[in-house]
C-alpha cells in the first residue's frame, strides 16, 4: 500500500512523494517544506469504505472519496485557512511526521496502516525560534529538566535509583576519587596468602627435601649420582650415598590471587562497564531519528540539525567528564594488573570477609561495590523525552513550562525549584504546576475520586452533533499547563495556560474561543457548585503585542474590577530578550487574582 503526497505550490508544483507502508519505525528518506500546500491520496481495494489520516493526535476525514468497481481512492485536499489562502498541512510542524491511515472495511472493522515517515523542513525564521528555545533549555540541569516530564517526581537517594544521568555521573566521579585515595594503600600492602612454588634447580647438597621433592626424585632417578660426601648426600641406600644434580624444591611466596583482590579488580571492571554504558547512552539518544544527509533547499533547515546542536550544548560537558572518569579507571585497571595480579575478576555482589572487614581500605571498597550492585541505573526518561520532540508546538509547550517555573521562582524568591509543588505558609496554601493534566468525563473509570471532571455533553464530529461518550479513550480534556491553587478553607482553583505556536491574531481570534469552550466551560468540579477555572491564558510567540485581554482595560486582570474567569493571550519572546516580555508580571497578577498572594507581595 502506498500513500501519495501531491505538492500543489512552489517550485515543486505537481511533484509527487510516494510513502510506502511499513511495519516498524524507520528513518525518513524524503522531505517536505512546512509552507508547501499538499494533497494526500491513498488508493485501496474496494473492501474499504472510509479512512482517516492520522498525524499524532489529529484524525482527518477525507474530503473526497472516489469509488470504482475494483478500487477506492481517498483524498485529503487542503482547506482554506481562516484568513483566506489554502492551508499548509505542516505549518509550524518541524521534524518527523509519522503518518498512518485508519481504514474501515465493509464489516465496520478498523485496519491501521503505517507509512514511511517524512522530514518536515522549517524556514530559517522558525529554525531560529527553535534554536532559541533549545538554547534556553540547555541552561538547565538534569533535575530541572526532569520536572517537565515527571511532575510528581520526589527526590530519591542514589541507592533508591531514579537519579538523573548527571547525578549518576557525579556518583561515578565521587567513587573514582575514593578509589584513587585508597588504591595506593592497597597496592603497597595487599592481602596475600603464602603459596608453595616449585622450581627445578641445581643442588648444593644443603636443600631441605619434602615429600614433593622426594616424589620428584623417584620419578627422575637419572639425576642421582653416587657420592662420598655424607653431609651433602640426599639419599642413603644400602650404605651408599647419592646426591641429585638437580632437584625440584618448594619456595614459599606471597600470592595476590585471592578472593579479596578479585573483588577489587571486579569493582574496577564493573565501573568501567557503567561508564561505557553512560557514554553509549549519550550517543544513542537521537540515533533512532538519525537519517542520511539530504540536499535541502536554501532557506530551510532540518530539525535534526537543531536537535544535534541542543544535544551538544546539553551533554558535551558531561561527555568530557565521563571520558575523564573512564581514562582514570582504565589506568587503575592496568596498575592493578601489574601490582596485584589475579586470575579472574569477581563481578557479583561481594561478601564482606573477615580479612576485608579488618582493613579499612578493603572494607570501604567492598561496601562501595555492594552499594553500586544494589543501585538502579540512571533514569534516562528526560533526555529520551527531550530528543523525542518532533515538532515546534511540543517544543514551545515545554519552553512555556519552564518560563512559568522561572516566573514562580522569581515571584516567591526561590533560588532553585525542586519538584513542582510550592507551599505558601502565609496563606496555608499550596501551588502546583501541572503539565498536560487529564480531566476525565464523570462516568469514565479513570475519573473515580477526581476532584475535577470534564463536563461536556455534546461532541461535533464530521459536521454532526452527538452525545459525548463517557468511556472513550478521548473522553477528557487536557490543557497544556495548569497552575492548581489550594488555599485552606476554600475550593481549589485552576489557572489554565495553553501554548499555541501561532500568530497572536490567530491565537486570539480562533484559539481563545475554542479553548474557552473546552477548558473554561468544559472543566468543572466533580461534586461542588461553581467554576474552578480562575483564568485562561494562551501563550504564543511574541509578534506585535505582549498582552491582549478579551475584556477591556476597566475589567482585565490589571484593573480594579477584574472579570473572572479572566481570558487573555500573552506573547513570549524566545531569544535572549525573553525577559523583556510580560509573562512574569502576568503570572504574578493571575496569582494575585486567585488569592494565593497579596498585591503587595514582593
Amino acid at each position: 500500500m502506498q500513500l501519495d503526497i501531491l505538492i500543489l505550490s512552489g517550485n515543486r508544483y505537481e511533484h509527487t512523494i510516494k510513502l510506502n507502508s511499513i511495519s516498524e519505525f524507520c528513518a525518513p528518506i524524503d522531505w517536505l517544506r512546512e509552507d508547501e500546500v499538499i494533497e494526500f491520496r491513498l488508493t485501496t481495494s474496494n473492501q474499504f469504505t472510509n479512512a482517516k489520516l492520522n498525524l499524532y493526535d489529529h484524525n482527518i476525514e477525507p474530503t473526497i472519496i472516489d469509488m470504482a468497481d475494483n478500487y477506492c481512492t481517498f483524498r485529503w485536499t487542503p482547506k482554506k485557512r481562516w484568513n483566506g489562502p489554502l492551508e499548509y498541512a505542516f505549518h509550524n510542524f518541524f521534524g518527523i511526521a509519522e503518518l498512518s491511515v485508519s481504514l474501515i472495511n465493509i464489516n465496520g472493522e478498523e485496519v491501521i496502516q503505517n507509512f514511511h515517515p517524512i522530514d518536515i523542513l522549517a524556514s530559517k525564521a522558525n529554525a531560529e525560534n527553535v534554536d532559541n528555545m533549545f538554547k534556553f533549555l540547555a541552561k538547565f540541569d538534569d533535575e530541572t529538566l526532569h520536572s517537565a516530564f515527571e511532575t510528581t517526581k520526589q527526590p530519591s537517594s542514589f541507592k533508591e535509583g531514579n537519579c538523573t544521568p548527571n547525578g549518576y555521573l557525579e556518583r561515578l566521579e565521587s567513587t573514582l576519587q575514593h578509589l584513587l585515595n585508597v588504591i595506593g594503600e592497597i597496592s603497597a600492602k595487599p592481602i596475600t596468602k603464602l603459596v608453595a612454588h616449585y622450581n627445578i634447580m641445581s643442588t648444593t647438597g644443603e636443600e631441605l627435601l619434602d615429600d614433593s621433592s622426594l616424589g620428584w626424585l623417584m620419578s627422575n632417578l637419572s639425576e642421582l649420582e653416587e657420592t662420598d660426601d655424607k653431609q651433602r648426600a640426599h639419599i642413603e641406600h644400602e650404605s651408599k650415598y647419592f646426591k641429585a644434580s638437580t632437584i625440584e624444591v618448594a619456595e614459599l611466596i606471597e600470592n595476590t590471587d585471592i578472593y579479596e583482590n578479585q573483588v577489587i579488580h571486579g569493582f574496577i571492571l564493573f565501573l568501567i562497564r557503567k561508564v561505557k554504558y553512560q557514554l553509549n547512552k549519550y550517543d544513542a539518544d537521537i540515533l533512532t531519528y538519525a537519517h542520511p544527509s539530504q540536499n535541502h533547499p536554501d532557506g530551510y533547515v532540518s530539525f535534526f540539525d537543531q536537535l544535534k546542536k541542543f544535544k551538544t550544548r546539553l551533554f558535551s560537558q558531561q561527555v568530557t567528564r565521563c571520558i575523564f572518569v573512564q581514562n582514570n579507571l582504565l589506568r587503575l585497571k592496568n596498575e592493578l594488573e601489574k601490582r596485584i595480579p589475579v586470575s579472574t575478576a569477581y563481578l557479583n555482589r561481594p561478601i564482606l570477609t573477615h580479612k576485608a572487614k579488618n582493613i579499612a581500605s578493603y572494607r570501604a571498597i567492598f561496601l562501595e561495590y555492594i552499594m553500586w550492585i544494589e543501585a538502579n541505573d540512571p533514569d534516562w526518561g528526560t533526555s529520551k523525552n527531550l530528543f523525542a520532540i518532533k515538532n515546534i508546538p511540543t517544543l514551545f509547550e515545554i519552553y512555556c513550562f519552564y518560563r512559568i517555573r522561572i516566573a514562580i521562582c522569581e515571584i516567591f524568591d526561590i533560588s532553585k525549584l525542586t519538584g513542582n509543588t510550592f507551599f505558601i505558609n502565609e496563606k496555608n496554601a499550596k501551588l502546583t504546576i501541572l503539565r498536560e493534566p487529564i480531566y476525565w468525563m464523570p462516568r469514565h473509570k479513570k475519573s473515580v475520586g477526581n476532584y475535577f471532571i470534564n463536563s461536556e455533553g455534546m461532541s461535533s464530529y464530521n459536521k454532526k452533533l452527538s452525545v459525548r461518550s463517557h468511556t472513550d479513550s478521548k473522553s477528557h480534556r487536557c490543557p497544556d499547563l495548569v497552575i492548581e491553587i489550594n488555599i485552606e478553607g476554600k475550593e481549589p482553583k485552576l489557572i489554565i495556560l495553553d501554548a499555541k505556536y501561532q500568530k497572536g491574531q490567530k491565537a486570539f481570534q480562533v484559539s481563545l474561543p475554542e479553548c474557552t469552550m473546552k477548558y473554561v466551560h468544559g472543566i468543572n468540579y466533580a461534586k461542588h457548585l461553581g467554576n474552578p477555572v480562575d483564568s485562561l491564558t494562551l501563550l504564543h510567540p511574541y509578534s506585535d503585542r505582549s498582552f491582549t485581554s478579551f475584556h477591556n482595560d476597566e475589567y482585565n486582570i490589571f484593573s480594579a474590577f477584574p472579570i473572572k474567569p479572566a481570558l487573555q493571550c500573552v506573547g513570549l519572546k524566545l531569544g535572549e530578550s525573553s525577559e523583556e516580555d510580560q509573562l512574569n508580571i502576568i503570572i504574578k497578577q493571575l496569582l494575585i487574582s486567585s488569592g494565593i498572594i497579596d498585591s503587595i507581595y514582593k
